[in-house]
């Protein structure tokens, strides 16, 4: 059946072109245009009545008188169609562009369907809107795929940017030549950046470039990392029992290899009376708190400044104040700055679980030299002794996940777990690779045993060590 023989109310209904449809949304979206602009002046008159500064209207009831006027929008088209003999819209049709129209105004335009999706992680747009997508869950998870132009402009890249900043900023956030970059926090916890481009523009790019990074609800387990493949069960029961052992565990990996996903995961073996504390930057990923599950968790992240400079509160302030908030664990969503690494290790060294976090390496033998690198670059200048001694006696464990190639797929895989040990004479920090990937077989083996010193402290928290012990050998 083709959707001319669908009809409506005993109508039948119209298929339209790509102009028509085009025109049409224009039209809803100026209905809504207007009706927001309505609303922002009825909220501003009440303001001053009430003495009170201007505030915005409320994005709730802004999705209201949106969703208002595309009704009334779609009527009068619907009138208009029947005065002049044509066949009515499909209710799907109608629902397509009333979707479109108000997205075009209040949402986030070519970008809605995108952040709509579940499987999405991050979108990206640059010039003259050519636009790629990264994928975190499903088929494609770990990849890149091209979006196509998402933007028939680089003027409507600017606009979209112009209207996000206006509608979820703060503090009078704008994007223009005196301010070309911008990141806003949007309601839910995911992050909009945009930088002002183009020629004539007065910004700091070739083109407009928009980066719109989302926060996924994923709540794995390891058991699902095992179905995935992404490690064997054995070092599954491993990493639980080391969480809930307290070990302090470093997960690092190239972007997108699941460092996030992986650390998540072990955070849900914990102990159920933890209280946990988790710190990140820009975007909350690692989503602890259940409603279904009640557990001790308490989530922070980063503050942009306004436009004025002020009011920025960065991640290594935000770790520093876990002292005053009884936590037993601080987690790091990923280390990229220099304070927030070396908060992270004093933060993990006087609780009492250490911490488990993640850093982006692109291999497992230059992880604990980018983590010392960070460190040094912490305002307090601590000395080389002290940051190896304070990382050999915080992190105990080091995951490295990686992208590997298999039948022409990018898969993910936890590819080394090293522990490290102490301090050697010439003051560099010990480790050893305890489990190696073996390329040929796509397997990941034991190749090592773990030291005494690692097993007696699992002991001691009341947790058996024969997952840890390798086939024939006497801990």
């Amino acid at each position: 059946m083709s959707i001319d023989d669908i009809t409506t109310n005993g109508h039948r209904t119209a298929q339209l072109s790509a102009l028509e449809q085009r025109n049409y949304v224009d039209w809803i979206k100026d209905a809504v245009d207007r009706a927001r602009a309505d609303l922002a002046d009825r909220v501003a008159d009440a303001a001053r009545l009430r003495g009170e500064p201007f505030t915005k209207p409320d994005l709730l009831e802004e999705q209201f008188e949106a969703g208002d006027a595309a009704v009334t929008a779609l009527r009068n088209i619907a009138q208009s169609r029947l005065r002049d003999g044509q066949p009515l819209l499909s209710v799907e049709l109608e629902e397509e562009l009333k979707a479109a129209a108000v997205n075009a105004s209040i949402g986030l335009g070519p970008l809605q369907a995108w952040f709509d999706h579940p499987d999405v992680e991050e979108v990206c747009v640059n010039a003259e809107g050519h636009s790629f997508v990264w994928w975190g869950a499903g088929p494609a998870a770990g990849h890149k795929t091209y979006a196509g132009r998402l933007f028939s402009s680089d003027d409507d890249t600017i606009a979209l940017g112009q209207r996000v900043v206006r509608t979820f900023g703060i503090g009078g956030q704008r994007l223009d030549p005196k301010t070309p970059f911008v990141r806003v926090d949007l309601p839910g916890g995911h992050r909009f950046v945009a930088v002002l481009g183009g020629d004539g523009k007065g910004g700091v790019s070739s083109g407009p470039l928009i980066s719109l990074r989302r926060k996924r609800i994923e709540r794995p387990t390891l058991d699902e990392l095992v179905a995935r493949h992404m490690l064997p069960h054995r070092l599954a029961l491993q990493a639980a029992i080391a969480t809930q052992a307290g070990l302090g565990q470093l997960d690092a990996g190239p972007m997108g290899s699941g460092k996030t996903t992986f650390m998540s995961a072990k955070l849900h073996a914990r102990n159920p009376d933890e209280r946990t504390g988790t710190f990140e930057r820009d975007v909350m990923e690692l989503t602890l708190a259940d409603p279904d599950n009640v557990r001790d968790v308490v989530a922070f992240y980063t503050r942009s400044a306004n436009t004025e400079g002020e009011g920025e509160i960065e991640l290594g302030e935000l770790i520093a104040r876990n002292r005053q908030l009884r936590l037993d664990r601080v987690n790091v969503g990923e280390l990229v700055h220099g304070p927030d690494a070396w908060e992270m290790l004093i933060a993990s060294s006087g609780a009492t679980y250490r911490s488990l976090t993640t850093l982006h390496a692109d291999d497992p033998t230059i992880v604990l030299d980018r983590l010392a690198l960070y460190c040094a670059a912490h305002h307090d200048r601590p000395e080389e002794w002290r940051i190896n001694r304070m990382i050999s006696q915080t992190i105990d464990l080091i995951f490295f996940v990686d992208l590997v190639t298999i039948d022409g797929r990018r898969e993910r895989r936890i590819t080394s777990v090293r522990e490290v040990g102490g301090m050697v004479d010439d003051g560099a920090i010990a480790s050893s690779e305890i489990w190696a990937y073996n390329d040929d077989t796509d397997t990941l083996e034991q190749i090592s045993a773990y030291s005494p010193n690692l097993l007696n402290r699992i002991r001691r928290h009341g947790h058996p060590i024969d997952a840890f012990t390798m086939p024939g050998h006497t801990p």
